[in-house]
């Protein structure tokens, strides 16, 4: 479910009022702390504030507080984990810190041979032990390593520590401690009398990276930059119609450095084995890039390269056109592509990557998954218009269609998190941005608009209308419309009233009385409102001088900082239906109003523009500024 998230989270933690008395020093060390009070975990840092539960082979150190205020705490007792290490006793106020290196496990099961199924009879050749991943983090070794020097009265500052709500210290929430892109932001020092400032006042930058290796963990992979191809929500078309079973749906993401182009793909349904001695294209599930990179006087594809599995793994193919203005594919010798797969939670998961010295550093290109199951069904991404006589003749052999491709350039280029800094002035404002890219791509064919309005500023404890109104294309006439409208539940209240029904009061102007409202708001904390109308009567249908007009009322919470916004998204929910019950795609909007003191920026932020903004759906409306729990965190595309 999609919702707001606040651009700045609080830090909750203990250090969080200190009244520091010296700059940030550079004597602070990191620390791996992963979890709270968990003994089960591997290659995990645990700070133990009710019990100490873990094992022989963690190093066990309590701490008692000297100056908790500042986060100054004293080695009480130690119990080094080398087999036969014991659980110690917490101190009054205190804590006990433990870490464990942990195992790894896909290089166990490697090195000794092991399968899953006990034929070694190691004592951890099964099945569980086979699925686990690599414990063996770098963060847990040295922080073992620099626990194992620690003395009975040595004294430690800490930052990141927080026993009241247990808020474990990372910038990537999302990813598991033993994902290799994870990020710890815990730090420690010795004290020695004076208390050390926030050791992230000088930003501190965490590269984005991609591993090629079929898991989509990498913090390269943006949360918001899934392009999601759905047979059934005509996000795509088919280079034939099929006749038997649809695609199913996938996902594929693209990001760029310096040397390469990455691709991740997430194809919703279990691969189709190729058999051995054939190509994907027509036997299996095959993944295809058609890509035209600029070539002078070329009309139709440069490159294209398949992705496929076989039973011995993985396969690629990369092929270069030798005809400009045709279709004669040469096999490219020693072609760049390198790819890996999983199958995880009965999908898919395919990253590959192409060195930009073979096919240019920009091009265009067009994204395809087909699977030969009763027959090979093809579904194009982007959509684009193909003849039902000439669309193999045309597309993509004959004619690249550059207008409606899709573009790899600089603005995809894996750049830098920066954590730290604490200068507000150097965060840029994405608040409008993030809402495109919330709102995904319009239909560039989309039959009906929602254009959204509302005040030009706000303060806190005002009652805000959002007007919506529904207007159909010139020729085009709908009986029901249905779409989704968000809102930034941490800063807005929706007040409309509920009738008896269940539905939501918000209708201003219909069509005519006929009218059915079935619209449903998704829950106080949802952010969420699902718009439903419909005319079971013959006549009196939204047109495009006919609308259907909505008023949505909301109260601006106490405290609300900083601008608030409602949209409408391009998803698979805005449609509408006609009299013959054809289908008709809509196009959303959004608007954002400011606080009273910003002065305001006129009563539209949005754009009826069906062509949206970036082409990219989002399963979340999530700020390009990550927070981490001691300072802010920007991403900075940089390539070069």
């Amino acid at each position: 479910m999609k919702k707001f998230v606040a651009l700045f989270v609080s830090a909750l933690l203990l250090l969080s009022s200190l009244s520091f008395v010296a700059a940030a020093d550079s004597d602070w060390e990191d620390l791996w702390l992963t979890h709270y009070n968990d003994g089960t975990v591997e290659g995990a840092g645990v700070i133990f504030t009710t019990t100490d539960t873990a094992g022989a082979w963690w190093h066990h150190i309590s701490f008692k507080p000297v100056d908790a205020a500042n986060g100054i705490y004293e080695v009480v007792e130690i119990s080094l984990g080398e087999g036969s290490a014991t659980a110690i006793a917490i101190p009054a106020g205190g804590f006990v810190y433990g870490v464990n290196s942990g195992n790894n496990w896909p290089d166990l099961f490697e090195q000794n041979g092991a399968t899953g199924d006990g034929s070694t009879g190691l004592w951890y050749d099964d099945p569980d032990h086979a699925a686990m991943p690599n414990y063996n983090r770098p963060g847990a070794v040295a922080s073992m390593e620099l626990a194992a020097a620690w003395e009975v009265g040595d004294q430690f500052q800490f930052w990141g520590l927080d026993l009241e709500n247990l808020t474990v210290p990372t910038s990537t929430e999302d990813l598991e401690w033993y994902d290799d892109a994870y990020v710890c932001t815990a730090k420690i020092r010795v004290y020695d009398g004076t208390v050390a400032g926030d050791p992230y006042d000088s930003a501190t930058t965490i590269e984005e990276t991609i591993t090629v290796d079929g898991i989509l963990d990498d913090n390269g992979w943006a949360a918001d930059g899934w392009y999601e191809v759905s047979a059934a929500d005509g996000d795509g078309v088919y280079q034939q119609d099929p006749t038997t079973d649809e695609l199913p749906d996938y996902k594929f993401q693209v990001r760029v450095d310096d040397e390469k182009v990455y691709f991740g793909v997430e194809y919703d349904d279990d691969v189709t084995i190729t058999p051995d001695g054939l190509e994907g294209n027509g036997n299996g599930t095959n993944i295809r890039l058609w890509i035209h990179n600029g070539k002078e006087g070329s009309t139709t594809y440069t490159h294209f390269y398949d992705i496929y599995q076989q039973a011995a793994g993985v396969k690629v193919a990369g092929y270069e056109n030798t005809n400009p203005t045709g279709n004669s594919k040469a096999a490219i010798a020693d072609t760049s592509i390198v790819a890996n797969t999983t199958v995880a939670d009965g999908k898919w998961i395919v990253e590959f990557s192409i060195d930009l010295d073979e096919v240019g550093s920009e091009f265009s290109y067009f994204f395809t998954v087909s699977n030969k199951v009763n027959e090979n069904v093809c579904l194009f991404y982007p959509a684009i218009p193909l003849g039902a006589e000439t669309r193999l003749e045309s597309f993509p052999y004959n004619n690249f269609y550059l207008d409606g491709a899709l573009k790899v350039d600089d603005s995809l280029a894996l750049g830098t998190i920066v954590v730290g800094g604490g200068n507000d002035d150097d965060v840029v404002d994405t608040y409008e941005d993030d809402i495109k890219a919330a709102m995904g791509e319009a239909d560039p064919d989309a039959d009906y608009t929602v254009t959204l309005t509302g005040p030009a500023t706000y303060e806190s404890g005002d009652v805000i209308e959002i007007v919506a109104t529904v207007n159909a294309a010139a020729d085009v006439e709908l009986i029901s419309v249905d779409f989704d409208l968000f809102y930034d539940v941490e800063k807005l209240t929706l007040t409309n009233a509920t009738a008896g029904d269940g539905s939501l009061d918000c209708a201003t102007t219909l069509p005519n009385s006929n009218w059915e409202n079935l619209t449903q708001g998704e829950g106080s904390d949802s952010g969420k409102v699902h718009v439903a109308f419909g005319n079971a009567a013959s006549a009196d249908g939204i047109t495009d001088e006919t609308a259907l007009v909505l008023t949505f009322t909301f109260t601006v919470n106490d405290g609300a900082e900083g601008k608030l916004g409602v949209y409408v998204a391009n998803n698979d929910a805005i449609y509408g239906n006609d009299y013959d019950f054809g289908k008709h795609i809509g196009a959303g909007d959004y608007v954002v109003v400011s606080p009273e003191d910003n002065g305001g920026n006129g009563d539209n932020g949005g754009s009826t523009d069906p062509n949206g903004d970036n082409g990219i759906n989002v399963v979340v409306f999530a700020v390009i500024a990550l927070v981490s729990i001691c300072g802010t965190a920007i991403v900075i595309k940089a390539r070069g």
